[in-house]
């Protein structure tokens, strides 16, 4: 990636770690990023992909939902199969 172009993007959120975790929910927390030269993250989308028990590869990253700050109560969460978060 363009130099210039780093500058402008946020860096990664940090220390993600589920603050509750239930039967069917999840509730997850997390640090905001630095602030690139074009500003602080608007915005974050929950993606997840599952580990598929055939193969063991993962299946293609699915939107889960959105928020606006670093923390977010995934709701009617499966449960028993493996899970990758983005």
């Amino acid at each position: 990636m363009d130099e210039s172009i780093k500058e402008k993007i946020p860096g990664r959120p940090t220390k993600l770690h589920s603050i509750c975790e239930r039967q069917a929910s999840l509730w997850l927390v997390w640090d905001s990023p630095s602030n690139g030269s074009e500003g602080a993250v608007q915005s974050y989308i929950i993606e997840r992909r599952e580990k598929l028990p055939t193969d063991g590869q993962f299946s293609p990253w699915d939107v889960i939902d959105k928020t606006c700050n670093g923390e977010i109560n995934l709701t009617a969460q499966p449960a028993g199969i493996l899970l990758e978060g983005s």
